[in-house]
């Protein structure tokens, strides 16, 4: 859902700039931000949009330029994405009301959501970097990865696919046991997330499948927040 409209955003954006003639780098620059304009679109997230264009598309050099691009380019896709969504979010909070507590909380936070990203980041590399290569045996190794994420699942169902399950059930859409019991079943199944799916992740990368990244990151800091 979130990987097809970056690529089809920066496929449109390479034939146009062949097309007009634009140069290498400030070519790249659009490529980078459309990328990052069609995750904006779908995430109805246009800083988010911009700062993975500029972060993790972009290379040194073109940043300082790129960033002036991609902000206005995210911004314009958000909006012409609101013809379809009518502006609603993608995601619904249950609660949204900002206490003291609540801010609190969101400062406490912040070393724990750059831990679990650092950590995740760390192990996807060390797995990717140490991938299997062998052709013959990748039907092999996806199959057992899939296996032991399809086992993991059993205990903790939100582990599988792109996220935006596991999303949710950390805003408390759906959370088990969360109006009875918040330290139940509901926060058993939030740690499990927080453990499992960059581990299963960094499995299945390891097997030799690719896939994106970014929604197993989403999915691991929601429910560690």
């Amino acid at each position: 859902r979130e990987g097809a409209p970056r690529l089809a955003a920066g496929a449109v954006a390479a034939r146009l700039a062949i097309r007009l003639g634009i140069g290498r780098s400030e070519g790249a620059i659009l490529i980078a931000s459309a990328a990052g304009a069609g995750l904006a679109a779908m995430y109805n997230a246009p800083l988010g949009g911009a700062a993975y264009a500029v972060e993790l598309i972009m290379v040194a050099g073109m940043r300082r330029r790129g960033a002036l691009v991609a902000v206005p380019v995210c911004l314009i896709a958000m909006l012409v994405s609101w013809l379809h969504s009518h502006g609603h979010p993608t995601f619904e909070i249950a609660s949204p009301g900002l206490s003291s507590g609540t801010a609190l909380g969101l400062v406490l936070l912040v070393p724990v959501a750059a831990a679990v990203g650092v950590g995740a980041r760390r192990l996807w590399s060390w797995m990717l970097a140490h991938r299997l290569r062998v052709p013959r045996w990748l039907p092999a190794a996806i199959g057992a990865a899939g296996l032991v994420t399809g086992l993991a699942s059993l205990w903790v169902p939100p582990i599988v696919g792109n996220g935006r399950d596991a999303m949710e059930m950390a805003l408390g859409t759906g959370l088990p046991g969360a109006s009875n019991s918040p330290v139940g079943a509901g926060l058993v199944l939030l740690v499990g997330i927080v453990v499992l799916k960059p581990v299963l992740t960094g499995l299945t990368l390891a097997a030799g499948a690719t896939g994106g990244r970014l929604a197993p990151s989403l999915a691991a800091g929601s429910s560690a927040g």
